[in-house]
Formats: C-alpha cells, sequence, structure tokens
C-alpha cells in the first residue's frame, strides 16, 4: 500500500471511520465483505484504506490520529473465504497512515491467546489512554501500547457475551452491551474504569441501546429502539442519570443505529429509510423493521432536519466518530 495522497486534510476536523458493504443496496442479505473507509465530516472528502475482497470489520482511530486498527479475515481456504467469509481466524491490523503500510497489530498475542484474539465483538482506542481496547466473549481487554502484553480489563461472567460498548469522553466510564441467556434478552452496564464498579442502567425499558459519544466529559449518548423511532439520551455516568433529547423532525422513517455528537448542536449517526416493518404480534414478540442504504446522517438540533452525508452502503453498524481535536 502507499500513502494516501490527500490524507491530511481528511484527518483535519471530524471524521468518519467505517466499513463500506460490497452488497448492493438493493439486497436484504448478510453482508460480510467491505472495504474500511475514512471520510472527513466537514468537506465529504473520504479515501478507502483497504481494495480487497476480504472481511474487513470494527475500524478504529488512534487518537493521535496515526493508526487505523481493524479486524479482518484474510488467512484460510480462498474459495471459503469467497462463499461465506470463513476459513479462519480473524487477525488485528493496523494501517500506518503516514506510509501506508498495512501490518499486523499484536502479532505475537495471536500465538498466545488465540481463542481471545479471534473473537472481536468490538474495537475500540481509549479516549485518554494509549492501549487498544476490545470486547471477546464476556471480557473486555486492553493491549498495550508496545502491541505486546494483553490484560483483563472487564469480564461478566453472568452473560453470553457482550455486543458493544463504549467510552465516555474522559474514558472513567465504559458503557457495556450484551447478550444475556437467562432471561434471554439485551442489557446494558456501567462499569468504572477507576474503582472498578458496575452499575446495571436502571431503566429496563431502555436497553436496547447503542452508545455513542457524548460532550458532557462522564456520559454515553444512547438510542432506544422502537420500531424505527429513538428515543436519543445522554446517559450520565457518575449520577446515572438521563437526560433525552427531542428530535421530532426525525419522524418515523428513519433509523438511526449509532448517533454521536459532533458539536453542541450537531449529531451524526448510521442509519437509513424503513422499508419494511412487520408489527408484534403480541406485546411479547417484536420483529425489527429491515432498513436498506445505511447510510451517515447529519441531525441539525436546531433546524430538526436531517442530511445524508454519504452515499456509500455501510455494512452493519461499524461506524465510529471522531470529533475535531480542540
Amino acid at each position: 500500500m502507499t500513502p494516501i495522497p490527500n490524507i491530511a486534510s481528511i484527518l483535519r476536523g471530524n471524521v468518519a471511520v467505517y466499513v463500506e458493504s460490497k452488497t448492493p443496496k438493493e439486497e436484504i442479505t448478510a453482508d460480510r465483505f467491505g472495504d474500511v473507509v475514512i471520510l472527513n465530516l466537514d468537506t465529504k472528502e473520504r479515501a478507502k484504506i483497504t481494495h480487497d475482497e476480504f472481511v474487513n470489520e470494527f475500524p478504529t482511530l488512534s487518537p493521535d490520529r496515526k493508526l487505523i486498527v481493524f479486524a479482518s479475515l484474510r488467512e484460510g481456504d480462498p474459495e471459503l473465504l469467497k462463499i461465506v467469509g470463513m476459513g479462519g481466524p480473524r487477525k488485528l491490523y493496523a494501517y500506518e497512515i503516514e506510509t501506508g503500510r498495512l501490518r499486523y497489530y499484536a502479532p505475537h498475542l495471536d500465538d498466545r491467546y488465540p481463542d481471545i484474539m479471534s473473537r472481536f465483538h468490538q474495537i475500540r482506542w481509549s479516549p485518554v489512554l494509549p492501549e487498544l481496547f476490545f470486547a471477546s466473549g464476556n471480557m473486555i481487554l486492553a493491549v498495550s501500547r508496545n502491541e505486546d502484553s494483553l490484560w483483563l480489563v472487564y469480564r461478566d461472567t453472568t452473560i453470553q457475551f457482550i455486543l458493544d460498548f463504549s467510552f465516555s469522553p474522559n474514558g472513567k466510564y465504559i458503557s457495556v452491551l450484551y447478550i444475556q441467556e437467562r432471561p434471554e434478552g439485551v442489557g446494558r452496564n456501567i462499569f468504572n474504569v477507576t474503582n472498578h464498579s458496575v452499575n446495571p442502567l436502571p431503566d429496563p425499558d431502555s436497553v436496547d441501546i447503542i452508545g455513542g459519544n457524548s460532550l458532557d466529559r462522564n456520559s454515553v449518548l444512547l438510542a432506544k429502539r422502537w420500531y424505527v423511532t429513538k428515543s436519543i439520551f445522554e446517559f450520565d455516568c457518575s449520577q446515572l442519570t438521563r437526560h433525552i433529547l427531542q428530535i421530532p423532525g426525525l419522524g418515523t422513517q428513519i433509523d438511526l443505529e449509532k448517533v454521536y455528537y459532533v458539536d453542541d448542536s450537531t449529531l451524526v449517526g448510521l442509519g437509513g429509510k424503513l422499508i419494511y416493518r412487520k408489527p408484534p404480534v403480541d406485546s411479547s414478540t417484536f420483529r425489527n423493521p429491515v432498513v436498506l442504504n445505511k447510510e451517515i446522517l447529519r441531525v441539525d438540533l436546531r433546524s430538526q432536519t436531517v442530511d445524508t452525508l454519504t452515499n456509500d452502503h455501510l455494512r452493519k453498524g461499524y461506524l465510529q466518530i471522531y470529533p475535531a481535536r480542540r
């Protein structure tokens, strides 16, 4: 790989990193293949980091904006990789922005912890620490800055696995979204990185949510799914309280999966338009809507308008937003 000519201007300001799906927009399918893309949210300049037919997932930008780390499936039977995206374990790769070099990230850990290092659910950098964090099974782990050691940050033996997690801007709290077997369903805990205390989200009706970054240092931004209408709110991790953001301009045809602040009046999220919804048969049955053409949307809180920032078809929920450094 070679350095991207306009990468310096892309990295200047509010930035998104995501996976562009190779599945046609009109197809309803479990898309597995896609390229890692970096996008400037202000100028809409974009650049592809990968140009291949591999499975690429969970891209994340380092706080110093020098590395993009992502999980990828690049080894194994080539025919299996082409057909079902299987054929070998996922490994961590790092794209060095200044040189354009793509290399293994923490390669020695694959041999020492093969089961842990191949079961990624999400990868994120801490906003205040140089370590990379990732979820594997029911654990959150961190890779040392020199990429040669691994330590356990969080573990919950009562759950099945962690779906997603996000940091508060000060790095003190981690919001953990998980799947549990009994009772079956999803839940969310707030983990204090400093004293290792764990608090469940107090509102049991607000567990089906995906977290993003907030402007408040101690808060995470959350969105609750109910059909396609979303309740978006800031959750104060230190006080265990929430503040609901009223956004009637979203209407009922816009579906937001991930939500992030970029300034005090603008949200950016992964979304799309509803094309099909099956109502619940009874109160205990619920079917999610089918949403195609997942795109990056900008929500202006003042004007209550929604704009599309890219026509790329994003794969699943692989979107992370990085506000401009102050």
